[in-house]
C-alpha cells in the first residue's frame, strides 16, 4: 500500500502468470491493490461501481475476474491497467469464484445466500469465460449436495470441486459428470 494506507477488510488474494499479486480490499474500500512478485506496491484500482468484492480469479490471459457480491455481478478487468473488459450477470449474488485450469477453462460461481437466510440461493454455476452459463447444480440447505453460504471454491482438478460453506461450517467435495 502507499505510505500511510492500510487494508480495511481484505477478502481475497490471487497471482498472475508474471507473479504479480492482487489483493481485494473488498469490504469497506472495494479496491484491488496490485504488487509485483517481490511485494512492492504498484497501484490500486477498482472494478467500476463495485459494492463488495468477495472473490477474484485470474484466467490464462491474465484477465482478472472480480466477484461483486453487492451488485450481483462478475466484472472482468484488464489486470495491467484496471480497465473493465466486460460484466457478467445472471448468477445471483456471487461470493466465491474459481477458474479451472487451461486449456478448457470454466468459471464456477456461487450464488451465495446471506448466512442468516437458508431460503434463497445456494446454486453453483458453471460458466464459459465469455459469461455463457452452461450448467448449474445445488440448492440451498444443509444436506449433502446442498449449500449454505458458499465462500470458497477450489477447482484445480478437472470435474472435481471443493466447496467451502461458512453457513454450514463444512467443505464438500463435488464430482461433476
Amino acid at each position: 500500500m502507499p505510505e500511510g494506507e492500510s487494508f480495511n477488510g481484505p477478502t481475497d488474494v490471487v497471482w498472475d502468470s508474471q507473479g504479480n499479486i492482487y489483493v481485494a480490499d473488498g469490504v469497506a474500500r472495494t479496491r484491488i491493490a496490485k504488487y509485483d512478485s517481490e511485494g512492492r506496491f504498484i497501484t490500486n484500482f477498482a472494478a467500476p461501481g463495485a459494492a463488495n468484492i468477495s472473490g477474484m480469479q485470474i484466467d490464462a490471459q491474465n484477465n482478472l475476474y472480480v466477484a461483486d457480491y453487492g451488485n450481483q455481478r462478475i466484472v472482468v478487468v484488464n489486470s495491467q491497467n484496471g480497465q473493465q473488459i466486460r460484466e457478467m450477470r445472471g448468477f445471483g449474488s456471487p461470493m466465491a469464484i474459481c477458474i479451472s485450469p487451461a486449456p478448457n477453462q470454466f468459471l464456477y460461481v456461487s450464488n451465495s445466500n446471506p448466512p442468516d437466510n437458508l431460503e434463497v440461493g445456494g446454486e453453483i454455476y458453471k460458466v464459459r469465460l465469455d459469461g455463457t452459463i452452461v450448467g448449474r447444480f445445488g440448492t440451498v440447505g444443509k444436506r449433502v449436495g446442498q449449500f449454505g453460504t458458499v465462500n470458497a471454491i477450489d477447482c484445480r482438478v478437472e470435474n472435481d470441486l471443493l466447496v467451502g460453506e461458512v453457513g454450514n461450517w463444512r467443505v464438500q467435495r463435488v464430482t461433476l459428470r
